[in-house]
């Protein structure tokens, strides 16, 4: 029994989405004011098509952001499938609007969406609050092995990365179909196997 009174491991596929070039577009941004209102709408899009996927099923959902991006998990029997759709989508939402709000900026700022799917375990600590009751914490090392695929070469090269965890349970859920599959291997600090779907 843990010590902790709000405490929870959960098994799930986790979601890491980033914009890379976000930074340097919020830089130019600084100073142009006229055109913050653009480079609001670029995160404003890409957060709320996130939240309108949660609100359509009680097994995903948004658990930190991360200033251009963020992470989120899904549960359950069919978390995988969930995950590849909620990363499809978003790449959808990212093509159709993202990329068409910063074609109209005055510079000229290179956007490229990145997405990394890993199974695992993380751990929910809830932290009390004096007045609000209390606030979730996430925590764990699968959260840190999906941090380092968002910068591996498939994830640069296709948007959309998963590392041989999530690849193998997808593989045995039922109703997955296989698909082809290219794989890559991160090399630092040590190798993860990478892959990526049509």
């Amino acid at each position: 029994m843990s010590k902790f009174e709000n405490f929870r491991k959960i098994e799930c596929s986790i979601i890491l989405v980033d914009i890379s070039g976000f930074t340097q577009l919020l830089y130019q941004a600084n100073f142009r004011e006229h055109i913050m209102e653009s480079v609001i709408d670029v995160v404003h899009s890409m957060f709320k098509a996130s939240i309108e996927f949660d609100d359509s099923d009680d097994n995903s959902m948004i658990i930190n952001t991360t200033g251009d991006g963020f992470f989120a998990i899904a549960k359950g029997p069919d978390s995988c499938k969930l995950a590849i759709d909620y990363a499809r989508n978003i790449r959808e939402i990212f093509n159709e609007k993202i990329l068409s709000v910063t074609e109209s900026l005055a510079f000229r700022q290179t956007l490229d969406l990145r997405v990394a799917l890993h199974y695992g375990t993380i751990y929910q600590l809830d932290v009390s609050r004096k007045t609000l009751g209390y606030y979730p914490i996430y925590i764990g090392d699968d959260l840190n092995l999906t941090s380092r695929l968002i910068d591996c070469n498939t994830a640069k090269k296709y948007n959309i990365a998963m590392s041989k965890q999530f690849y193998k349970k997808y593989l045995s859920d039922k109703d997955c179909e296989p698909e082809e599959i290219l794989f890559d291997k991160n090399l630092y600090p040590e190798k993860i196997e990478v892959y990526r779907m049509k």
